[in-house]
């Protein structure tokens, strides 16, 4: 069942494709709805280790959050 994850704190800077690029690392995304300074990526393997592993790191220069998005 894919899973759907909230990004939050995003720089304005930051596309799509960074976002599918650093996510996809962990597993398979399946899509990234990015709006200003926040995005719902869903994966369809490999969700609980991107949120493990990117939660508070740096992106852009902001430490992002996040999360599973049920």
């Amino acid at each position: 069942m894919p899973k759907r994850i909230y990004v939050g704190n995003l720089p304005r800077t930051i596309t799509s494709r960074d976002l599918s690029k650093a996510f996809s690392r962990y597993g398979t995304v399946e899509s990234v709805n990015l709006t200003a300074g926040s995005a719902v990526i869903v994966m369809t393997s490999g969700g609980d280790a991107a949120i493990k592993s990117l939660h508070q790191t740096d992106m852009g220069g902001r430490s992002v959050s996040v999360s599973d998005r049920k």
